[in-house]
C-alpha cells in the first residue's frame, strides 16, 4: 500500500500580520486532521518574527478540556445510537433473532450486544443480526444490552429489555 502525503494551505492577511495553516485536509481547519499554524508579524522595518504551533481542530463541538476529540464536524461528538428491532413485546419461550442497527457517521471500533453478561456478538458492523437464545434462560426478566465505540472511543450504549415466561 502506497500513502500519498498532500498538504494544504490557507493564507490570511491582516495588516503587518500574515497567518498560514497548514493541513492535512483540504477545506477548512474545522474538519480535523493535523494542522499547523504558522504566524509571521512584521515588526519595525527590517524585522519579521515567525511563530509557528500545532493548532489543534477548531471544532464547534469541543467541550471543556478533557473532552474526547471531535469527528469532522459537529455531528462526530453526538455518541452512537444503537437501535434494536424485532424484541418482543410480550413474554416468550422461543428463540429470537434481533436487529440491530447502529447510526453514526464514523466508523466503529466495535459493536458489542452482551445478554446475561455475556457477550452474543462482537463485531465492527453497523447493520447485523444476531440470534438471542431465550430458550435456555430461566423465566425472569433479562436486559439485552448494546454497546457501540466509535473510532474515537466514543460510547453508544442502550438497553432493551425481554421477558422469558415459564412453560406451562
Amino acid at each position: 500500500m502506497k500513502w500519498l502525503l498532500a498538504a494544504f494551505a490557507a493564507v490570511s492577511c491582516c495588516g503587518t500580520t500574515a497567518v498560514a495553516t497548514i493541513s492535512d485536509r483540504p477545506g477548512p481547519a474545522d474538519y480535523g486532521g493535523a494542522n499547523v499554524r504558522l504566524t509571521v508579524k512584521r515588526e519595525g522595518n527590517d524585522n519579521l518574527r515567525a511563530r509557528s504551533e500545532a493548532a489543534a481542530p477548531n471544532l464547534a463541538s469541543a467541550g471543556p478540556p478533557g473532552d474526547p476529540p471531535c469527528a469532522f464536524g459537529p455531528t462526530g461528538c453526538n455518541p452512537p445510537i444503537v437501535q434494536f428491532k424485532a424484541v418482543p413485546k410480550a413474554c416468550t419461550v422461543l428463540d429470537f433473532e434481533l436487529r440491530v442497527r447502529v447510526r453514526s457517521p464514523v466508523r466503529m471500533r466495535v459493536v458489542r450486544i452482551v445478554v446475561r453478561n455475556r457477550t452474543l456478538i462482537e463485531t465492527r458492523r453497523k447493520r447485523f443480526r444476531v440470534r438471542i437464545p431465550a430458550r435456555r434462560f430461566p423465566p425472569g426478566s433479562y436486559g439485552i444490552r448494546g454497546i457501540a465505540i466509535d473510532r474515537f472511543d466514543i460510547r453508544g450504549e442502550k438497553i432493551r429489555d425481554f421477558e422469558r415466561c415459564t412453560i406451562v
